[in-house]
Formats: C-alpha cells, sequence, structure tokens
C-alpha cells in the first residue's frame, strides 16, 4: 500500500515539474513581446516560487498616411434669377440686358427700372436675385447700372451675370458714382464670360487617390498683367483690370465621370 501511494505521488510530481519552468534565482519568467501590428504578447510561464511574467504591451498602429491633396469638393453654384422672367415661357436660355436706376436693393438683389424719368414711360422694374457662396453685395440705391444676364439651358446649364456702373443714362449723370466700373461679376459653368475685362484659364491639380477626380486651379489674367489665381472657398482680395476686387471660387471640382455641374463657378465684386 505505502508503495502504491509513493507512486502516485512521483507521477504527480513529475506532471508538475513538466508545466513549469524554473529558474534558478526564483523569478518570474520574462513577459512576451507584442506582436507585429499591435497584437499583444503571450504571458511568460511561471516558474517555482516565482510570479507570472507581465503580458507584452499592445504595439501601437502605425499613422494613416496623407495620400496628397483631397479633390473632393461639395458641389456649390452661382444661381441668377431674374424676375419678370425674360425669356419665353417654357424657355430656359436667354440673354438679357438692360440699364437703368437701382430703385430697391438688399443683401444679393436689387430692382432696376429701365424707364429713364425723362423718358415719358411707366416704371419698368426688373428684379435681379443672386445666390452664391459667401457673396454679401449690396448695390447702391440710386445708382444707373447696366445688367447683363446669360443663361444657357439645356444638360449642363450655365450663366453669366454683369453688373456695372454707368456714368450716365439718358443723357442724366449718375447720381451716385460717375465713373465706369464693375459692381459684381459671376459665372457658373463658363470659363469665357462675355463681360468681363480679364480672362479665366485653368490648371488641372494633381490629387491621386480619388478615383478619378479632377480638381482645377482657376487663374484670372486681364491684358497686359500677370495672371492671378484665386483659391477655392474663401474670399481674396485681388487687384486686376485697374479695379480692387473681392473674390471667390465656387467650384472647381469635377467628379469622376460626371459632366454635371460644370467644374467650375466664381464671382467678383469690385470694390470702390
Amino acid at each position: 500500500m505505502a508503495l502504491r501511494v509513493l507512486g502516485i505521488l512521483a507521477v504527480v510530481c513529475l506532471v508538475a515539474a513538466c508545466g513549469a519552468e524554473t529558474r534558478s534565482d526564483g523569478s518570474g519568467g520574462s513577459g512576451g513581446s507584442a506582436g507585429s501590428g499591435g497584437t499583444a504578447g503571450g504571458g511568460g510561464t511561471a516558474g517555482s516560487g516565482g510570479t507570472a511574467g507581465s503580458g507584452g504591451t499592445a504595439g501601437s498602429g502605425g499613422n494613416a498616411g496623407s495620400g496628397g491633396a483631397t479633390c473632393y469638393h461639395p458641389v456649390k453654384n452661382v444661381w441668377v434669377t431674374v424676375t419678370p422672367h425674360p425669356g419665353d415661357a417654357g424657355i430656359v436660355s436667354y440673354d438679357w440686358s438692360t440699364t437703368g436706376k437701382v430703385t430697391a436693393s438688399a443683401k444679393n438683389e436689387l430692382t432696376v427700372d429701365d424707364c429713364p424719368a425723362n423718358g415719358g414711360c411707366s416704371a419698368s422694374p426688373h428684379h435681379v436675385k443672386l445666390d452664391a457662396p459667401l457673396l454679401d453685395f449690396v448695390a447702391p440705391v440710386g445708382a444707373f447700372v447696366s445688367v447683363h444676364v446669360v443663361q444657357h439651358g439645356g444638360w449642363i446649364p450655365a450663366r453669366t451675370l454683369a453688373i456695372r456702373n454707368v456714368p450716365s443714362w439718358n443723357g442724366q449723370p449718375n447720381p451716385v458714382a460717375s465713373h465706369d466700373h464693375f459692381h459684381l461679376l459671376a459665372a457658373d459653368g463658363e470659363l469665357k464670360h462675355p463681360d468681363a475685362p480679364f480672362e479665366v484659364t485653368t490648371t488641372l491639380v494633381p490629387c491621386p487617390g480619388d478615383n478619378g477626380g479632377k480638381l482645377y486651379a482657376l487663374s484670372f489674367t486681364a491684358p497686359g498683367e500677370p495672371p492671378v489665381t484665386v483659391p477655392y472657398g474663401p474670399i481674396a482680395s485681388v487687384a486686376l483690370a485697374g479695379q480692387k476686387w473681392k473674390a471667390s471660387v465656387v467650384r472647381s471640382y469635377n467628379a469622376n465621370a460626371a459632366d454635371y455641374p460644370a467644374p467650375y463657378a466664381w464671382w467678383f465684386q469690385g470694390v470702390d
């Protein structure tokens, strides 16, 4: 009976010895190193009489790469509404212009009466309203101005607007400002503005990893002057074509495989 008990104890001791790594100094086994990519290492096996090693600290993940400039911009537009509508009923495209007196004005809208005081005609008001990001334009009431709006309909609509101060109208001097200058120029979907004293050109901006989208830089060049590049988004102060302006590029992005809207829209507001 005693021999059987001693045999059992010997087996138990052998099993216990196989399951532990003994250290001569009695300290715990070293903790496992962190796995690549941040996987925690396994804890060390306790030595006889020692404390179990702590698990390794997880490795920190790498920071995301910048990937270059991003092409994507949210779609923003410049809209122009003329009331009464200058085109025929149901016709979207038109080329409309008039000269008259500003009889009312608020932020980004004005009313122009093109019946002069000495014209012997009835009042003929036209209401022009603009909707453009960041634009804060108020026309001077009482001033004589010319207004030109071109609207192209179809699959890819486009529009341009020009509001210009005129020194006189129908023989009467402008009571507000006697010099010829632009109050406002705007375009959406058009590079060539029929009234602007400058040209607009585009340069493709590299921005990899955007699934084929295209970003453009817009430059504005007056005859005999170096080009001025206006950045997308914020309002820029610009001296161009003999005037000072506040300017903003509203849209300069073309989504992959998209043909609407055309990838450019902008406005220039004259600063007296």
